[in-house]
């Protein structure tokens, strides 16, 4: 039930807007019509039970349990914003439906976004490690695993003959840092 409740308090923030825009714009009929598709949609979501397919797709796309506020991205969040705006919906379980497919494919995004930043990540740290190693310095980074940790995703240059610590950071202050030592070495 956890999954209808996020998504029908969702659903109702989206029909409190389209309402007060209702009274903002009175000859335009369209944000009116929106606001009473949106809570109905929030009224039939709430009534589904856990085993409906929809909601299982959904928690599934969520990967994990729901948080609050209900997780939409770009393309959940625009589809919402035109529920009964620019069209009269047919039914409530065909636009949960088109909602469903549009949580799948910002999940997808989100993934794919997700793995690009870890990829470029990696790539930073090793051009770094290489740039440190030629100024005869020590790249370490933190092995704390826990994101609540003081020194999580830190780390540290260390000068390899006296072993001492130059510098410790985040990867781009480590970035700067190295850039602001090349440009001042002669030659």
């Amino acid at each position: 039930m956890l999954v209808q409740a996020l998504l029908g308090e969702f659903l109702d923030s989206q029909a409190a807007w389209r309402a007060f825009k209702a009274e903002e714009y009175p000859a335009d009929d369209r944000n009116l019509r929106s606001s009473e598709a949106l809570r109905d949609l929030a009224a039939y979501v709430r009534e589904l039970p856990d085993s409906d397919s929809t909601i299982r797709r959904m928690a599934r796309a969520m990967r994990g349990p729901p948080s609050d506020p209900f997780p939409v991205g770009e393309h959940a969040s625009s589809f919402a914003a035109r529920i009964g705006f620019g069209y009269l919906p047919v039914s409530a379980s065909a636009e949960l439906e088109r909602f469903a497919e549009c949580i799948e494919r910002d999940t997808r995004e989100l993934e794919r976004d997700l793995e690009r930043d870890l990829l470029s990540e990696k790539v930073q740290e090793q051009r770094i490690r290489r740039a440190a190693g030629r100024r005869d310095l020590i790249l370490r980074k933190s092995r704390r695993r826990d994101p609540r940790a003081s020194d999580f995703g830190i780390y540290w240059l260390i000068d390899a003959s006296t072993n001492t610590l130059v510098y410790g950071g985040d990867l781009e202050g480590l970035e700067y840092y190295l850039d602001r030592v090349t440009r001042s070495l002669p030659g």
